[in-house]
């Protein structure tokens, strides 16, 4: 008897980092779409959004900093999708700190997850089909 239990784990794991790389860029482009402009006006002094709903853009820096990686956990079988911003006054709207909230992230990604299942199903039966 054949021992494919190295082959089975590296096609889930090839088709994992394929299905989160997919993932990220689709919840990054939700993010980005969800920043509106606020209206006329100059930057900085256009209308800012209400407080529960996602930042305005003011002068696209955070919008423009949004992005995300694909990690592989320390034990080698964990892999997840970072969506995020590396600027500090992100988290602050995010998680409203010393402002009115303004979630940006969490919806993005808790809209979803139904979509990372059928991304993860998908490219699972693109390795079967090797």
């Amino acid at each position: 008897m054949i021992d494919n239990t190295l082959k089975i784990v590296a096609a889930i794991e090839r088709a994992s980092m394929r299905a989160f790389t997919r993932l990220g860029y689709e919840i990054v482009a939700d993010v980005k779409r969800s920043m509106k402009s606020g209206g006329p006006g100059k930057p900085g002094r256009r209308p800012h959004a209400k407080p529960g709903s996602p930042p305005n853009v003011q002068y696209g820096i955070l919008r423009a900093s949004i992005d995300h990686e694909v990690v592989k956990g320390s034990l080698g079988n964990a892999i997840s999708a970072r969506v995020g911003t590396n600027l500090g006054y992100g988290r602050d709207l995010e998680l409203a700190i010393g402002v009115a909230p303004h979630p940006f992230l969490k919806p993005a990604i808790q809209n979803k997850s139904k979509r990372a299942q059928e991304l993860l199903a998908e490219e699972l039966l693109k390795e079967v089909g090797r």
